[in-house]
């Protein structure tokens, strides 16, 4: 009793699989930055502009249905990585005659546990698509929300430019006439 707690099961599951939890945080903040890094890039490739304020008010209408609806599926993603968890520990794997020979190699403790880890990456890249999907989300609702721009306008805004042949991404800036 060194932490002031009592030595309870759950301290010794911490303990014991405190090295994994760190895995896991370290590849979901690398899933993370990877999706925040490609996130600004979907307009570019769905409506061949290159900044969100060219696409006209149906445009964005469509594209938060899109967002919409990945959100939801990427949390049903997520939540069949949690059943797969669930079952993987509720209902361990048992070997059976009809096993396989990689099954029978690994043995019934590496199998369970493959389960588990293949549970939990599944709902990790289910959550990972979700909150990039709410983040474009919200762009497209602050979009939205901006007033239209009237004929006769005239906006300057930097942009980067990608290059097609080379997929070379060049700064510069965009000018746009509206009439």
């Amino acid at each position: 009793m060194t932490s002031g707690f009592p030595d309870c099961n759950f301290t010794k599951l911490i303990r014991k699989n405190l090295g994994l939890m760190k895995r896991i945080i370290i590849v979901l903040s690398a899933l993370i930055f990877i999706s925040a890094d490609a996130y600004p890039q979907w307009y570019v490739k769905q409506y061949n502009v290159q900044d969100i304020s060219l696409l006209n008010e149906m445009q964005l209408e469509e594209s938060l249905k899109n967002a919409r609806d990945n959100v939801y599926l990427s949390l049903l993603v997520s939540g069949v990585g949690g059943v797969v968890v669930l079952v993987a520990v509720l209902f361990p794997y048992e070997e059976t005659e009809e096993s396989t020979f990689v099954e029978q190699l690994l043995g019934e403790k590496n199998v369970n546990n493959l389960y588990i880890a293949g549970g939990v990456a599944i709902a990790a890249g289910g959550i990972v698509a979700a909150i990039t999907y709410l983040a474009r989300m919200g762009t497209i609702r602050s979009e939205l929300e901006e007033p239209f721009s009237n004929s006769g306008s005239f906006s300057l805004s930097p942009s980067l430019f990608v290059v097609k042949p080379s997929n070379a991404v060049l700064p510069g800036l965009t000018m746009t006439f509206r009439f």
